[in-house]
């Protein structure tokens, strides 16, 4: 006894030395498996104890294989009423030798003929007749009705079965099965019955041509598009956005690759494929699951980034003007290029920089101060001339007159000869459009009048300035010279004489010679007896003022041709009145 039960601890303990090791070797193996499809260890755990956990109940045997292998030749040639069942084949098949005493090979080239028999017989086999479909399919609807009600009584799901034909000829009958509950759905919901339903989903699968669903382009695109981004959303379990030119991003960030594109279409989107023959078979490829997406392994993973590293584009750097030298050399280079105006370094022309006081003389600096006031003067002047600068000496001559009129030296001749200003004739000195146009102060009556008595004010005037006239056409005809004298129609604004102080300087004289001229007429008028003419002039600028008299009485209110009421009318009649 004793000798047995140190037999037995013994192997036992070689059993649990073994089953380490075989613990050990399985873990690594495990780990391959989780680095090879970037899976973790406890994925290929659950996987590996569900392969080993739940198998399939009617998977293929050798002993079936045998059977079935055996009965067909046993029951060769014999009607159907004298073969063999499966039992009397089973215990006859102890006795033979030949399947007794089978290679390996021989059992392997057996086992994969039963497959294809069994798979050959789970596909739909026509029925010799239309009759024996419809039995089958009522046969098939009444297990499923028993299922239906099982499965609803033991998971509470609600699950509703319909049938319907797919072609004119057969003879079934169209018919929905389910529990009551989920039957309920229809008058409920859509309104109509679930026999209701039946019958208008089996009118739809008569007429219903599954080719003509994907012929348009637009359907095919959008659904297309839909598979792939709805694809890779389920895989990264959140919204990504699906973008085709930066297809490296994905695979970067979310380690997922889309596999099975087919070779004879190129990859980008579905909206750059033009024709329906490209979107078809990739439609078909994504919906059999030949093109997926797929989560990429390390070693994948490796290889994509050092492939894009690879491809980044580098952006060259402009390379530096003073490559290769010392500064002492660069400095020395720099300075070359700033006095000289046609110095270049290897690099091409610099562009000249601002000079630095600083680093000048007293004699450079002054020097260099005076070249800017000079450039400055020369800048003004142009735009007051509206042309390029035009140095002194190439200024055209200046009658001497108009030398002495803007350094201010004017004697008593020249005084008397000042232009009167025609436009501005008001006692306030103020520029009117109405004088401008010779009409009065009046209301409309008499519109010639005012233009006819300025012309005979003017008229003693007009020698007078003939002389002026001649003597500044020679100036305003010669386009180089700028305008000195403006109408006071296009006065300059208040910021314009703040950057041109020319126009403000022209102003300023306009008006010295307008009061100048007034008050050389006024001593004219004051000195001399008053024509009838100056007298009418002098009534027309200081009117007498009539003594206010009685309100007359306010004449009957009118009304415009919509009916308001207006005091607009009653305040013209009363003025017409008064006159």
């Amino acid at each position: 006894m004793k000798l047995k039960r140190d037999l037995r601890k013994k192997s036992k303990a070689e059993m649990q030395l073994a089953v380490g090791e075989y613990h050990a070797k399985a873990f690594e193996a495990t780990e391959d498996l989780a680095l090879k499809y970037g899976k973790t260890v406890d994925d290929i755990h659950h996987a590996i104890r569900g392969m080993d956990t739940f198998k399939r109940p009617c998977s293929t045997s050798l002993h079936n294989a045998k059977v079935w292998c055996y009965a067909q030749e046993i029951n060769a040639g014999r009607e159907d009423g004298q073969k063999y069942k499966v039992n009397a084949v089973a215990v006859m098949l102890k006795n033979s030798t030949r399947f007794n005493a089978m290679t390996k090979s021989e059992a392997t080239t057996l086992l994969t003929e039963f497959e294809a028999y069994k798979a050959a017989k789970l596909q739909a086999m026509p029925r010799l007749s239309l009759a024996a479909a419809a039995r089958e399919v009522n046969t098939f609807t009444k297990k499923m009705e028993v299922e239906l009600d099982a499965m609803r009584e033991r998971t509470s799901a609600l699950v509703f079965l319909v049938v319907a034909r797919s072609d004119v000829a057969d003879t079934l009958r169209p018919g929905i099965y389910g529990p009551n509950e989920a039957l309920d759905y229809f008058p409920h919901c859509m309104s109509m019955t679930g026999h209701q339903f039946t019958l208008k989903y089996d009118h739809w699968a008569l007429n219903c041509d599954a080719t003509a669903l994907d012929v348009g382009y637009a359907a095919l695109r959008k659904e297309t598009t839909g598979l792939i981004a709805n694809g890779l959303e389920a895989k990264v379990g959140k919204k990504v956005i699906m973008k085709y030119s930066d297809y490296d991003a994905i695979l970067t960030y979310h380690g997922y690759e889309l596999i099975g594109w087919p070779a004879d279409i190129p990859f980008a989107a579905p909206s750059n494929l033009a024709t329906v023959d490209k979107l078809r078979p990739l439609r078909d490829a994504l919906l059999n699951g030949t093109c997926r997406w797929e989560a990429m392994s390390t070693e994948r993973r490796a290889e994509h980034a050092v492939k894009v590293a690879a491809a980044a584009d580098v952006r060259k750097k402009k390379e530096p003007s003073d490559k290769g030298k010392t500064r002492s050399e660069a400095a020395a280079e720099r300075e070359k290029c700033k006095h000289d105006e046609g110095g270049a370094n290897e690099g091409g022309a610099k562009k000249k920089r601002r000079t630095n006081l600083l680093r000048l003389t007293e004699e450079e600096r002054a020097e260099h101060i005076r070249n800017c006031e000079a450039k400055k003067k020369r800048r003004q002047r142009a735009k007051l001339c509206g042309k390029d600068f035009i140095s002194e000496e190439d200024q055209p001559a200046v009658p001497a007159r108009k030398k002495r009129k803007r350094a201010g030296e004017e004697d008593d001749g020249a005084v008397a000869k000042q232009k009167r200003p025609a436009l501005c004739d008001s006692e306030d000195g103020e520029y009117t459009p109405a004088q401008e146009k010779g009409k009065g102060k009046g209301k409309g009556k008499g519109k010639g009048k005012g233009k006819e008595k300025e012309k005979e004010k003017s008229d003693d005037d007009e020698d007078e300035d003939e002389e002026d006239d001649k003597s500044s056409d020679d100036s305003r005809s010669d386009p180089d010279l700028p305008r000195t004298h403006l109408p006071y129609s296009a006065q300059p604004s208040k910021r314009h004489r703040e950057h041109y102080p020319h126009f403000a300087a022209t102003k300023k004289i306009r008006l010295a010679d307008r009061d100048k001229a007034k008050a050389l007429r006024k001593a004219a008028l004051a000195g001399s007896d008053r024509s009838a003419l100056q007298q009418k002039i002098a009534a027309r600028r200081s009117p007498q003022k009539k003594a206010p008299g009685p309100c007359p009485a306010p004449r009957p209110l009118k009304r415009l041709c919509h009916g308001a009421i207006t005091d607009e009318f009653w305040l013209r009649g009363a003025f017409e009145n008064d006159l």
